[in-house]
């Protein structure tokens, strides 16, 4: 999911994680890292650490990205010479 969603310019899960979760993830990293040690290094880790929801992001990414996975799968048999079943 990360070769597709860096090919599409990234950061989309992010946004539909934002306005799903009503949450704005840079002002909350950034509020966390001015005031402690160690600081997060990106928004993943705060969604992780602070909210617990990766399986949330990890599903919206599968929503937003599920066409172009699927293409890919469908690349990745046609280079082996398989058909999709």
């Amino acid at each position: 999911m990360s070769k597709i969603s860096n090919s599409r310019g990234g950061g989309s899960s992010y946004k539909q994680f934002e306005m799903k979760y009503h949450v704005d993830l840079q002002r909350r990293l950034d509020s966390y890292n001015e005031s402690n040690k160690p600081k997060l290094r990106n928004k993943l880790d705060y969604i992780d650490q602070f909210l617990g929801k990766i399986p949330e992001l990890y599903e919206i990414g599968c929503k937003i990205y599920e066409n172009d996975v699927n293409e890919l799968i469908e690349e990745m048999y046609a280079l082996n010479g398989r058909g999709v079943t």
